[in-house]
């Protein structure tokens, strides 16, 4: 389906059964798509253990997020039962039949045994595309010399984002502590 194995892709999700809700879930694509719900989340009380049908949305407009974190965002969407309506001009769709797996942690873990495809676009944003490539740009300024010692600590978290964001892959960990070590010989440190 096009999804790296062992990086968590971002998804606004909606579960289907219940009342209206929705909130940013990351999925780890490994064997099989699989993600955590922490205790206390709307979503955590909502699938309890039991699992369900989940939409999930993987918007154009990132302050999708921001609505469906300050949960307005159900409000705009039109709903087809107790699912939402598949709205492709908002993004990439997709459904997860979730089961739980197991608790640790304070979270329950939960894999989806099927995932489908519910629109025609395949846009979907992972956390390690976001920080690898504002790393990259980070390179670029200090070799250009327009930044500073005062981003290393910046570069250092994003250098870290990538590593915690792809788990299940060392190969992106690798290409980013490259990356901080260019920046890092750029500013003057290497």
């Amino acid at each position: 389906m096009g999804f790296a194995r062992g990086v968590y892709y971002e998804f606004i999700a909606f579960p289907c059964g219940g009342r209206p809700y929705s909130m940013p879930l990351g999925v780890l694509f490994g064997e099989r798509p699989s993600f955590r719900v922490f205790e206390g989340t709307g979503l955590h009380g909502i699938l309890a253990r039991r699992g369900g049908l989940i939409y999930l949305l993987s918007p154009l407009d990132p302050l999708l997020f921001v609505e469906s974190v300050g949960h307005s965002l159900e409000r705009l969407l039109a709903w087809e039962g107790s699912c939402p309506r598949v709205e492709p001009s908002l993004g990439s769709w997709f459904s997860c039949t979730a089961v739980y797996e197991r608790t640790s942690g304070g979270a329950d873990f939960y894999y989806c045994r099927e995932f489908r495809n519910l629109s025609s676009s395949l846009l979907v944003y992972s956390r390690t595309y976001g920080c690898l490539v504002e790393l990259l740009i980070l390179k670029t300024k200090a070799e250009a010399g327009v930044i500073g010692k005062e981003s290393l600590e910046y570069a250092r978290w994003l250098y870290w984002c990538v590593k915690r964001s792809s788990p299940g892959e060392e190969k992106y960990a690798r290409v980013a502590l490259s990356i901080l070590q260019g920046i890092e010989k750029a500013l003057g440190l290497g």
